[in-house]
């Protein structure tokens, strides 16, 4: 008898959209591909790997628009049984749902939105904690049972899609040594600068300051160079110190006429830089007014 495949075989977009034509039978397919966000091109590349494994079937009604031939999945007994197990494991178990619900908790008494499984834009992926607070965006992913390989995976498909900050968490400190030496070997020094790895209960020195600043290097986090980083503005206190509008800022910015400092996919500003930068306007403005 053939055993049945195992859920490692599978992507964690090929996972999503299984569960997905779970919990939505009957959908149209054209609809489905609406509702993931999916374009055309992916959506059926996504369906058409499933049907070749056996997971889901594809059939026609006339229950279209105006009776016409519309396209709807059902799944496969086989493709049922992973979904079951992948429900009873709980994508890494009792231990990984409990660290998302701790970490979710903790991230909002710091005043932080978070939602566990976030997903990715555009993707069927997600990621285990997302977080937001004002123009910061956060991956937590949290490495229990997975392979190195794997969690790098997940580490560059969080920075692929756009999070100023990934945070590693380890349930074991064990883990945390061959975590970091992995990244290191394959991830560029750029990239490295927006991970943090830590125990689950250390997160909160990431997250309980106000507001970004408090992330924005591990150096921040643990000596005095924190004071330095809360002095940092953002773009809306950029402008009102300089007493112009936003739109007028993010022009100068493009034209580089105005100091930033750039933090990932951030823009920052000094203060004292901007200080400087409008007493030596001002000096200009005097010597062509002179002249």
């Amino acid at each position: 008898m053939k055993e049945s495949m195992p859920s490692a075989e599978l992507s964690p977009e090929e996972q999503g959209f299984l569960a997905f034509v779970r919990e939505n039978p009957g959908m149209f397919v054209t609809r489905m591909y609406k509702a993931l966000q999916l374009s055309g091109y992916k959506g059926d590349r996504l369906k058409e790997g499933l049907i070749e494994k056996g997971l889901i079937l594809q059939e026609e009604t006339r229950e279209g628009l105006k009776g016409r031939l519309a396209k709807v999945l059902t799944l496969t007994g086989k493709a049922a049984s992973i979904l079951e197990k992948l429900s009873l494991a709980g994508k890494g178990g009792d231990v990984h749902r409990h660290l998302q619900k701790m970490l979710k908790e903790q991230a909002e008494l710091y005043g932080w939105k978070a939602a566990v499984e976030e997903r990715i834009g555009r993707s069927l992926e997600s990621v285990d904690v997302g977080l937001s607070k004002n123009d910061v965006k956060v991956a937590i992913e949290i490495s229990s049972t997975s392979t190195p390989d794997q969690e790098i995976q997940n580490i560059r498909k969080c920075l692929e899609a756009g999070y100023d900050y990934v945070i590693c968490v380890c349930s074991e400190e064990k883990r945390l040594p061959t975590l970091k030496a992995e990244v290191r070997k394959s991830l560029a020094l750029r990239e490295r600068e927006r991970i943090r790895f830590c125990l689950p209960g250390r997160v909160k020195d990431f997250l309980q300051g106000s507001g970004p600043a408090a992330i924005v290097s591990e150096k921040a986090v643990v000596s005095e160079h924190v004071k330095k980083q809360k002095q940092l503005l953002d773009t809306n206190e950029a402008a009102e110190y300089l007493g112009i509008s936003k739109s007028t800022l993010y022009e100068w910015i493009i034209q580089r006429k105005v100091p930033y400092v750039k933090l990932g996919r951030l823009v920052k500003f000094r203060e004292e830089e901007l200080r400087a930068w409008l007493e030596e306007r001002s000096r200009q403005e005097e010597r062509i007014d002179v002249g």
